[in-house]
């Protein structure tokens, strides 16, 4: 009788079927990809640029992952923002700019690509704690509730 193991497979890399978006046209050109698991490079940045340890889990239900790569470097990210999605809204854990290409408004164009991509998901609202830049956030459309900061990403019809 043959008993043979087989190894459960693990991804590592995705690659959605949808076109990346690029954003950038005329200046710092990116190529914005929306994902479902923490790719090994992406792993890497948030380790490099941030003091706090990467999600520990590659693979979550509910991981919602925007990485920004230079266009003519694909493969290579420049950017994440990575966060959870929980009913109504989407919770972000990170978001991390390497320091070579910091303060070229990357970290802009990827947070608002990862809220676009939570309200798709029928997020209403981003929360966020006041570990990631405060006054970054308020520039980008984020206010300071108690300990977090939160982003309205829907309107209501009725309203």
């Amino acid at each position: 009788m043959r008993t043979d193991s087989f190894a459960a497979w693990v991804p590592i890399l995705q690659e959605p079927f949808a076109t990346p978006v690029v954003v950038g046209r005329g200046g710092i050109e990116l190529r914005l990809r929306t994902l479902t698991l923490l790719e090994p490079q992406v792993e890497q940045l948030l380790r490099q640029s941030s003091s706090s340890s990467p999600t520990e889990v590659r693979v979550q239900q509910g991981l919602l992952v925007v990485v920004a790569e230079l266009l003519e470097l694909p493969g290579q990210p420049v950017a994440a923002a990575v966060g959870v999605l929980s009913g109504p809204s989407a919770q972000l854990q990170q978001l991390v700019v390497s320091p070579e290409t910091r303060k070229l408004g990357i970290g802009r164009q990827t947070l608002m690509h990862w809220c676009a991509q939570a309200a798709s998901r029928n997020a209403a609202i981003a929360v966020t704690s006041s570990t990631v830049e405060t006054q970054v956030l308020l520039q980008w459309g984020f206010e300071i509730v108690g300990r977090s900061m939160v982003r309205r990403l829907l309107i209501d019809s009725a309203e």
